[in-house]
């Protein structure tokens, strides 16, 4: 079985979202199962994840894309670009670090996305007023779009089934 991760962000170092990507890349590299794990990002977060994850494994591979600078490069590389890298590599799953824009109908398999939390519902100051309305839009549309949520706490999956419940 070949996953393919993509943990593209804006991150130039190790974070939760980047730290969380390259764990589930080593749990799986212990997987008889798992023929290729290929751990996608940005040119800049190229030398972390080398750093993070064991290069001696020949089952990883550590892909920097092309991509350009800003939130809507990466939302527009994870919408557009990400199913044809997903079909090149011949992945049998796609795995997103977190939520992003999920064109669901352009992927030949299933796709799973962690949810770490529900930020823009938490701290939407954080975000700013328009910006707050764009993640949260963002937000459910991955989560309604990808196969499966591997929610990282009880804590969020709660969360979530309520903020579900009120939608």
């Amino acid at each position: 079985m070949k996953i393919v991760i993509a943990a593209v962000s804006s991150a130039t170092q190790l974070s939760g979202v980047t730290r969380h990507a390259a764990n589930v890349a080593r749990c799986l590299l212990t997987r008889s199962e798992i023929s290729a794990v290929h751990l996608v990002g940005a040119p800049w977060q190229h030398q972390m994840f080398c750093d993070a994850v064991s290069r001696t494994d020949a089952k990883l591979h550590i892909h920097s894309v092309p991509l350009g600078v800003g939130t809507l490069a990466r939302n527009l590389w994870y919408y557009k670009d990400l199913p044809a890298i997903a079909a090149q590599l011949e992945a049998d799953v796609v795995h997103l670090a977190y939520p992003a824009p999920l064109h669901r109908s352009a992927f030949h398999c299933p796709t799973v996305v962690s949810l770490h939390d529900l930020y823009p519902y938490d701290a939407p100051e954080n975000f700013g007023f328009p910006k707050v309305l764009f993640n949260r839009r963002v937000l459910w549309q991955c989560l309604r779009a990808a196969d499966a949520i591997a929610s990282v706490s009880d804590h969020t999956l709660q969360h979530l089934a309520v903020r579900a419940g009120h939608r």
